[in-house]
């Protein structure tokens, strides 16, 4: 019995579309004309009308200047002022030319094709509409007008009961604001979002470029882009993501997942976990341990914070890095941390704010405020303001001591020359007997201007200016509370690595790096950073080359 029932139904149905389909094969065409003659084309009898033609099937219109009429096939093709009017969808479509099958409702409608609804204006010269599934389609080229964009494709299709428009193969939409460019789109009238499955491009009026490789959404009424592995490019930067959304209306980025930051002019890389950009304020800020990367003469720069803001500007000066809580700094002869930073790009000067240290090699320096001016790449001038500290370890295993309330120090090969203090200057110098490695005590000057020499990070000579007043303590009076000045502190340990910097362990680094950083490789660079040594197959012995990035 089931059986049965399961057969029944199955015949229902099958009744059910061939009542449907015979209904619709019996919808015959009917016509008027101001003129009807008879004629056998190719063995077959057919109408040719002639002058103010009109079609009609339910919910079907059609008007022309002439027409023949194939009665056997219930079809039809019509020439010159052709229209169709579908009072189903309420679409109007005027062309040169029309085949017509009025069984399968198919319309293949030719030149000069205007195809017109409450929501499309489409213009092509080959279209083909289905009346009976609500879809039409055009090949060979068209476009698509609104009040604001302008789209041209090769090839669409358009689901007028879904509302969904689909283009392909060289599809393009024009706006004041954008060029969008790709191979396909998905638009839907109704939510008014345009899903772009391919590799798609944006170009602004300002000539900002966006650059998509897997497709993105963008809504029409919002102007909001949101990207999957996308690239921004402007004339000054570069920025890359996995995924980006975009605000036209208040020109605001917002990227996510293996972020880039390029900067064309400075050679500067930024990288990190999510950034945001806010182009009226040339604004960029990237968070999830960010890090700046800037080559200079083949020596790279590493800057790294909780957070790090770009500031782009037309005025080169303006234009600079902000560093924020947790700051770290590694290059060549420079090493450093501090709560917040500003690096000024145009003229490579960097602030250190909130507890900074800084370390030469192996001269630690300390301040209220540092800044650190690099040119060429090389360090170049360094000013500490209040509180100012300067220490550095002897071969004696001691610490000259400098400190006062100001300071400035120059640089040549990426070392410090020279100090000059100015204000409450006080100095723990060690002396040894003819630079050999014999000490012979400590010279603890207090003065309120000084200038200090140094050669290979050793303190060579001091000059003191007004009225200087000192003591020299020989080695075997010296007490051990005498050695080091008030405010003394050797924070040696906390000198930042560059497996710090990168946010690895220190093995992820040398696994990567495939050159391990043995304590024995680490004082042997130590003691040759003491000497000044300069060979660079040592040096290849102990670090990767300088220009060597991690995977």
């Amino acid at each position: 019995m089931k059986f049965n029932y399961t057969i029944l139904i199955i015949s229902s149905l099958v009744l059910i579309t061939v009542t449907q389909t015979l209904a619709q094969t019996n919808d015959k065409i009917e016509h008027s004309e101001d003129r009807l003659l008879g004629r056998r084309i190719k063995g077959e009898n057919v109408n040719v009308l002639v002058g103010n033609v009109e079609f009609r099937q339910p919910k079907t219109i059609i008007n022309c200047d002439s027409a023949i009429f194939y009665p056997n096939k219930n079809s039809l093709e019509a020439f010159g002022r052709v229209k169709i009017y579908d009072k189903v969808d309420s679409v109007t479509i005027t062309s040169r030319k029309l085949t017509y099958d009025g069984n399968s409702r198919l319309a293949k409608i030719r030149e000069n094709v205007v195809y017109k609804d409450d929501s499309v204006l489409l213009y092509t010269d080959h279209l083909d509409y289905d009346m009976i599934n609500r879809s039409a389609k055009y090949f060979n080229g068209g476009r698509v007008v609104d009040q604001e964009n302008t789209l041209t494709s090769t090839n669409g299709f358009y689901d007028t009961e879904a509302n969904v428009l689909t283009f392909t193969n060289n599809v393009k939409v024009t706006n004041p604001e954008y060029i969008l460019e790709g191979e396909n789109l998905v638009y839907n009238l109704i939510t008014n979002i345009a899903v772009i499955n391919s590799p798609n491009t944006i170009t602004r009026s300002d000539g900002t470029v966006l650059n998509a490789e897997q497709g993105s959404e963008f809504n029409i009424n919002d102007y909001e882009y949101i990207f999957s592995v996308s690239e921004i490019e402007t004339e000054s930067y570069i920025l890359s993501a996995d995924r980006m959304f975009f605000d036209d209306l208040r020109d605001y980025y917002k990227a996510e997942g293996n972020v880039k930051l390029i900067g064309k002019e400075n050679e500067v890389i930024v990288t990190g976990k999510e950034a945001y950009h806010q182009k009226p304020l040339g604004i960029t800020v990237i968070y999830g341990d960010p890090i700046m990367k800037k080559n200079a003469q083949g020596d790279t720069l590493y800057l790294t914070a909780d957070t790090l803001r770009s500031i782009d500007s037309e005025i080169p000066k303006d234009r600079r890095m902000l560093g924020y809580h947790n700051v770290k700094v590694y290059k060549t002869g420079l090493r450093g941390k501090a709560d917040s930073l500003s690096y000024h790009l145009s003229d490579s000067l960097i602030y250190f704010y909130n507890d900074p240290i800084l370390w030469n090699h192996e001269t630690q320096i300390t301040a209220d405020s540092i800044s650190v001016t690099i040119n060429n790449g090389l360090l170049d001038e360094l000013v500490t303001k209040r509180n100012s500290f300067i220490i550095s370890e002897d071969s004696t295993k001691n610490y000259q001591q400098l400190k006062g309330r100001d300071m400035v120090s120059k640089f040549a090969d990426n070392r410090i020359v020279s100090v000059d203090i100015y204000g409450n200057g006080e100095s723990n110098y060690f002396e040894l007997e003819n630079n050999s490695e014999a000490l012979m005590g400590m010279n603890n000057i207090i003065c309120s201007t000084m200038k200090i020499r140094f050669k290979n990070n050793r303190v060579q000579t001091i000059s003191y200016y007004t009225n200087p007043d000192g003591k020299f303590i020989p080695v075997h009076e010296l007490r051990e509370d005498e050695k080091f000045l008030a405010g003394f502190n050797w924070r040696i340990k906390e000198r930042p690595e560059l497996w710090q910097i990168l946010d690895i362990s220190q093995e992820e680094f040398e696994r990567e790096y495939n050159k391990p950083i043995t304590p024995e490789a680490q004082t042997e660079m130590r003691e040759m950073e003491r000497q000044d040594i300069e060979d660079p197959e040592v040096l290849n012995k102990l670090l990767p080359e300088e220009e060597s990035q991690p995977k």
